[in-house]
């Protein structure tokens, strides 16, 4: 029996095919003995520009194709789940809590991105529904946001001590237990992690974003020598803003 491989963000515009929470359970559920699934709300298209979430995500494969382009070039095959949008509760989606609590048990890796309070009640819901399945968190760690958010959650309040006990002193080192693995984009980013948190080290990857080797050889099919090569650079993202300076 395969086994079953499923990252779920709430974001999931066509855009995010292409990153990192498309291409894991894309590439992945090609794999032998693997099944990958991505799990999101639904985002039309309109004017070039995601829209959503939509309550209610169309069943018809044209409309999903042309709103979700990319499943037709960048992630084909892929098998992706959209969810109906019925808000919010407290700091979680009722929609990604009743998928959870509804498929927990038929998830053997149950992949979240960002470390956040949502996150952490999400990988909780999971465990209490399959106590055997493994948690993995993808950071995309951004250390800028972290070091200006000193918590992930709302402190404004007369019991800020209490929440701040709760969640540093209960509630993570839980979660922290829990976890199968964590895993940062780069050392630094490990390094940051490690020192703030109270993580074990072991639990801890260093899994950098790399690229899709398959869509490389359509563009460019013959490998040329060194010598052949001309002398041109590129880059890639967002050179410059704080986050790619890490």
């Amino acid at each position: 029996m395969n086994k079953h491989f499923v990252t779920i963000i709430a974001h999931g515009e066509n855009l995010e095919l292409r990153k990192d929470p498309g291409q894991l359970p894309y590439h992945l559920g090609k794999l032998s003995g693997i099944t990958g699934t991505l799990v999101t709300y639904y985002y039309a298209l309109k004017g070039g520009r995601a829209a959503g979430p939509v309550p209610i995500p169309p069943t018809d494969a044209a409309q999903q194709n042309r709103d979700y382009p990319y499943l037709l070039t960048e992630v084909k095959g892929l098998d992706i789940h959209f969810l109906s949008y019925t808000g919010r509760k407290k700091f979680s989606d009722r929609s990604i809590v009743d998928y959870i609590r509804g498929n927990a048990s038929k998830i053997d890796v149950l992949n979240l991105f960002h470390f956040g309070s949502e996150n952490i009640f999400y990988a909780f819901v999971y465990k209490i529904y399959n106590p055997a399945g493994k948690v993995y968190l993808k950071l995309d760690i951004d250390i800028p946001f972290y070091k200006n958010h000193p918590y992930f959650f709302n402190t404004v309040s007369s019991v800020k001590w209490f929440k701040v006990f709760c969640f540093t002193k209960l509630i993570e080192p839980l979660f922290f237990t829990l976890v199968h693995t964590i895993s940062a984009e780069s050392q630094t980013g490990i390094d940051y992690f490690t020192g703030r948190y109270r993580v074990s080290p072991k639990k801890m990857a260093l899994v950098p974003n790399g690229v899709d080797a398959e869509q490389i050889s359509r563009y460019v099919p013959i490998t040329r020598d060194f010598a052949e090569k001309e002398n041109i650079l590129i880059t890639v993202g967002k050179i410059g803003s704080a986050q790619k300076k890490q």
